[in-house]
């Protein structure tokens, strides 16, 4: 047979693969079985027939051979980051132990609420190009957008900015108008691009109470009303005001605080300081560690981890202020039943 019966003599397409050389392959008619094609390559007469879909995927609109990807940033390249919009910002950093907020206030973040945050929003799909240049950002509504979330990246000191534009109607639902300016072009994202924009600074924070590795504390000095204790560590064991103690009964205490959730944080004004009986507190607890010797950093003698001032118990909810910080922390009640425990044991 000639090649003309195939439709190979003159094909109506072909695709040239270029590399270390050329090869060109030769796509014809339609073979008689369904869902078949002649094809030929450039250099040679020789006729196959293969299945049609790689005509199908090769000759798709330009469009969708696109990466979609937002970015291929992930989660663990970012370094810090800022989230812009009209409630004001929230702006977050990593440092040597996890995620913390750095504005609007100063306090440990959940590093895993923080870590789902960054892996959604990084691992959004684009739905669609509006444009493949965006010299005016302004012509769509991105000039000033509606929210901007600005990251910083380890290995780059250029920050990487996301602008959020207006919504916008597509057939699968709400879409909003974006840009990252990795790449210049202006496309529809997902809603959540926005939605996940309002977080707020109380869904990303550490709700623990306390921070508190139990290794490093030498010293645990307890005011509970009239009494004062003091519980020492001596080797491997305790002592409470100079008889043994069950290390069990630290350790429990230090793990109910550590591990006490943060129901909700007050404002440290005067007037709360007098509500929550903070202005005078019922009980403290102090942890501290003990220095031997003089070094660079630090003298010799006692060096505080941390001190909480407990305030009056409100139902099944307690108000803790912790060190010096501008909050008032309303905790579960229960998270102070092992301080009890341990001085109740007294002799």
């Amino acid at each position: 047979h000639a090649l003309d019966d195939y439709g190979l003599e003159n094909p109506r397409s072909q695709i040239d693969f270029t590399g270390d050389g050329k090869a060109t392959l030769y796509f014809g008619k339609d073979a008689v079985a369904d869902g078949r094609i002649y094809v030929r390559r450039a250099d040679s007469r020789d006729v196959y027939v293969v299945s049609d879909e790689l005509q199908r995927i090769a000759f798709r609109n330009a469009q969708e051979f696109r990466d979609r990807r937002l970015t291929n940033l992930a989660p663990d390249d970012i370094e810090k980051f800022t989230i812009k919009r009209a409630g004001g910002e929230i702006a977050l950093e990593h440092g040597a132990h996890g995620w913390e907020i750095v504005r609007p206030f100063h306090a440990r973040a959940d590093d895993e609420a923080v870590g789902k945050l960054l892996k959604e929003l990084l691992g959004l799909n684009i739905i669609d190009f509006v444009a493949d240049e965006s010299d005016d950002l302004s012509a769509y509504g991105l000039g000033e957008p509606r929210a901007e979330w600005i990251f910083q990246t380890e290995n780059d000191a250029r920050p990487v900015a996301l602008r959020v534009g207006g919504e916008a109607d597509q057939a699968g639902g709400k879409a909003v108008l974006a840009q990252l300016t990795l790449r210049d072009s202006v496309y529809h994202l997902p809603e959540s691009a926005w939605s996940l924009a309002q977080a707020s600074p109380d869904d990303l924070r550490d709700r623990h109470l306390l921070e508190l590795n139990l290794d490093t504390v030498d010293a645990i000095r307890i005011r509970d009303g009239a009494k004062n204790l003091t519980v020492k560590r001596t080797g491997d064991n305790w002592q409470l005001d100079g008889h043994d103690t069950p290390a069990d009964a630290v350790q429990r205490l230090a793990d109910a605080l550590s591990g006490a959730k943060v129901l909700s944080y007050l404002p440290l004004t005067p007037e709360n300081l007098r509500q929550t009986g903070l202005e005078q507190p019922q009980a403290e607890i102090h942890f501290d560690a003990w220095l031997s010797e003089n070094t660079p950093e630090e003298t010799s003698g006692r060096h505080p981890i941390a001190t909480l001032r407990l305030g009056r118990q409100d139902g099944d909810k307690l108000y803790v202020r912790v060190n010096e910080n501008p909050e008032i922390c309303v905790v579960p009640a229960a998270a102070t039943d092992a301080l009890r425990a341990l001085t109740s044991a007294q002799p």
